[in-house]
């Protein structure tokens, strides 16, 4: 029989573990059932805490004995312990039994609104969406069912906001938010969620009005300020955001999410050991959690160790197969990482896509089909993109998007996400229209899309931020492309073609790609020439050759340090000038220094320059460089035209890849095809030839930019021209099958 004593030491142990003393929370309670307690609350607190933990076994033993224990009694299980028990089977991969449990709940409770709400994230979670919105409709009956006065009213409402916001119901989301608010205008819980959903939206401004009330109120609540540092992130105001995530984690040190939030703005801002050393610490208390291990393997693959990145996803697909993050992440890592085998890439993708989209939409009894129709004149093309705005891609959307012809070619943008710059706006001014689709669900989005009945849609993110592959995994337009943003396959059965040149799209890089690869008789981007560079001039104080790049640390691998040294070697009077980012971070140029000297450069001869300043500021820095360095697998794209356009040779390294061949496509599009190597002693000796003569390469620098600018490298009208060429071409030619809308 469990004593009065017995319960109070319960409850304590409850109240500890709520305060995250959980090690002593879960000493007691062993403490209590090693006495004789037979009381199911203490049992499913120790499940709970085996599950926090990482031990599901344990969790789930202790959870089936916390039942019995309530059978024995004679009594029907408590809500939440069929609720725990239904996440636990949901978690060791049996969603069918998780259903039950819910069910069970929804059968002994029906009036409790949190048995609806959590089997209707549930179903969402399963993507049985009609079934959640019967559950999300039974719970919002049960929360309107009481007058708004009623204690347990907001509590209900309360509830059903955080079901909406799961679920991706923003709007439903921000209009509970605000009948709660309309209640009581200080209550904190919807002012986060609202704020919350308004973000999603992409509604930031809106939400910053709601977040700053709820910092009002509560500037000492770590999870408050956690949002506003999410906020402020979102707006691109870095500094400001880290200050707030370190005051979250100084009130709360173990808010995962705060750490999360300053490890995000801390890569932003380059210091990426320090973002490292954040994620390990929490990996001590929540060892597997993905999010936080999805957050190192991309912090390593930011300071050039993409196969040590690519371990670690590798593991976390393997546990997670069908999320689309963790997806994503490997895709991008592989794409730039030189240990994998091709053929590995396209059969990881073949698997997820198959999985994600493995049935035939069926309408009417019949499978349903894009038919393709007379081609519009204008031919009307859609760009998706997460990138609208500062930002490379936006950068070279730009050049093309403003020489386009709206009479042949009609250039319709589609942003996933907004940005909060001018850029952005001049963009969107040279399209021939503009329609977000931030903030909605995949199937809202792609229901726009296929509802504007484009003949083509180019997607230009790829498997990089802010990404719409999600929504064409299902069929959107006849001919679905990649095109700018990307750098490898999407491995998409959905995706028909990807857009290079003679180069990045060669014939023997096909078997890498599950798409056609379509060539541009030229190279494949061009950079706009309305964009103003600094006057190519020779600043050196020195009379030893000086070598540089100021390529990201990403691209800063073991193979392009192993080229680098063979040039130094070759040229041992050079000096190395690096600047980037991550290179801000004292730590990283440590490790960089000793990388190098692994490689036999001493530190002596590498000098590091400030990344700070404008974009001006950045490329002016050139006029301190003789010859610039490629990287390789992953070469050099805008910093090889920002290197070319200030008047300095680039030493290219072909490789065996898309991303390797960039840089050499530049080169070929200038007729510079001698400054391309293939290996680390060809890469050396083209730097001696070039340095050889280095009066002559100081003063034609003035020369070698004019006729950089004068490069189709610069001409976006001629870009345009050919890019229009091509799609109305291939459009009328792959536009004449049939093609099925798939699920």
């Amino acid at each position: 029989m469990t004593s009065a004593n017995d319960i109070e030491i319960l409850e304590e142990a409850i109240l500890l573990a709520r305060g995250l003393q959980k090690k002593q929370a879960e000493i007691q309670l062993r403490h209590l059932v090693a006495r004789g307690i037979r009381h199911s609350k203490a049992f499913m607190a120790l499940g709970v805490l085996c599950g926090e933990r990482g031990d599901l076994e344990q969790r789930r033993l202790w959870f089936e004995q916390a039942r019995q224990l309530a059978e024995t009694a004679g009594e029907q299980p408590a809500l939440r312990l069929l609720l725990n028990q239904s996440i636990d089977s949901l978690e060791q991969g049996e969603p069918d039994k998780a259903l039950l449990y819910g069910e069970e709940a929804m059968k002994n409770f029906p009036e409790e609104i949190e048995a609806h709400l959590h089997q209707a994230r549930l179903y969402a979670n399963l993507k049985h969406f009609q079934e959640a919105d019967v559950q999300l409709e039974k719970a919002r009956s049960i929360a309107e069912s009481l007058p708004i006065d009623h204690p347990e009213t907001i509590k209900r409402l309360r509830l059903l906001a955080q079901a909406e916001q799961h679920v991706g119901l923003l709007d439903e989301t921000i209009s509970t938010c605000k009948t709660i608010l309309r209640h009581d205008p200080n209550d904190l819980p919807a002012l986060m969620m609202i704020s919350l959903a308004l973000i999603g939206q992409g509604s930031i401004d809106e939400a910053m009005l709601w977040l700053l009330n709820a910092v009002a109120i509560a500037p000492e609540d770590s999870e408050v300020l956690c949002c506003y540092g999410t906020t402020l992130s979102k707006l691109g105001q870095w500094d400001e955001a880290i200050h707030v995530f370190r005051k979250a984690l100084e009130l709360d040190p173990a808010q995962t999410k705060a750490s999360f939030g300053l490890a995000g703005c801390l890569m932003e801002q380059g210091m990426a050991v320090e973002a490292e050393t954040l994620y390990k610490q929490v990996l001590k208390q929540h060892p597997l959690d993905h999010q936080c291990r999805l957050g190192l393997s991309i912090t390593l693959r930011t300071l050039g160790d993409a196969k040590a990145a690519l371990e670690l996803q590798s593991g976390l697909l393997d546990e997670a197969p069908d999320d689309f993050g963790i997806f994503s992440s490997w895709m991008f890592t592989s794409a730039i990482c030189e240990s994998i085998d091709p053929k590995q890439i396209l059969d990881k993708a073949h698997n997820f896509w198959s999985r994600s989209c493995p049935r035939e939409r069926v309408v009417n009894g019949s499978v349903a089909y894009i038919v393709p129709k007379e081609l519009q004149q204008p031919l009307r093309v859609g760009i998706l993109s997460g990138d609208i705005g500062d930002h490379v891609v936006g950068l070279f959307l730009d050049s093309l998007l403003r020489h386009h012809d709206p009479k042949r070619c009609r250039l319709e943008l589609l942003s996933m996400q907004r940005r909060y710059d001018k850029a952005s706006e001049d963009i969107i001014r040279f399209s021939d229209s503009f329609y977000s689709l931030e903030g909605l669900t995949i199937e809202a989005a792609r229901q726009v899309l296929q509802e504007k009945a484009f003949d083509l849609i180019i997607d230009t993110s790829g498997y990089t931020n802010a990404s719409g592959l999600q929504i064409l995994g299902e069929r959107c337009a006849p001919i679905q492309a990649h095109y700018i943003g990307y750098h490898a396959t999407t491995g998409m059965p959905m995706m028909d073609a990807f857009i290079g040149d003679q180069e990045t799209a060669a014939p023997d890089l096909q078997n890498q790609f599950s798409e056609e690869l379509w060539r541009l008789p030229r190279t494949w981007l061009a950079f706009p020439r309305n964009i103003a560079f600094p006057e190519a001039n020779n600043l050196m104080e020195t009379d030893r050759p000086v070598l540089g790049s100021f390529s990201q640390g990403t691209k800063l691998t073991d193979t392009t340090l192993s080229y680098w040294s063979a040039a130094l070697q070759r040229v041992p009077e050079a000096v190395l000038v690096l600047k980037s980012r991550e290179l801000r971070d004292p730590a990283i140029r440590q490790r960089l220094e000793e990388r190098l000297a692994h490689h036999g450069v001493h530190p002596g001869r590498i000098t590091f320059l400030s990344p700070l300043g404008t974009w001006f500021d950045h490329v002016f820095h050139y006029n301190y460089l003789d010859l610039a360095l490629d990287t390789t697998p992953w070469s050099s794209a805008t910093t090889g035209f920002e290197a070319l356009a200030m008047g300095l040779p680039l030493v290219a390294i072909r490789g065996n890849s898309m991303a390797s061949r960039m840089s050499s496509s530049l080169l070929k599009g200038l007729g510079r095809s001698d400054c391309i190597a293939h290996d680390p002693q060809e890469f050396g000796e083209i730097v001696a030839r070039l340095c050889f003569d280095l009066n002559g390469l100081r003063q034609g620098k003035q020369e070698r930019q004019i006729a950089t600018f004068n490069s189709q490298l610069f001409d976006g009208a001629d870009l345009a021209n050919h890019v229009t060429d091509l799609l109305v071409n291939l459009s009328r030619t792959k536009g004449n099958s049939a093609l099925p809308l798939k699920v």
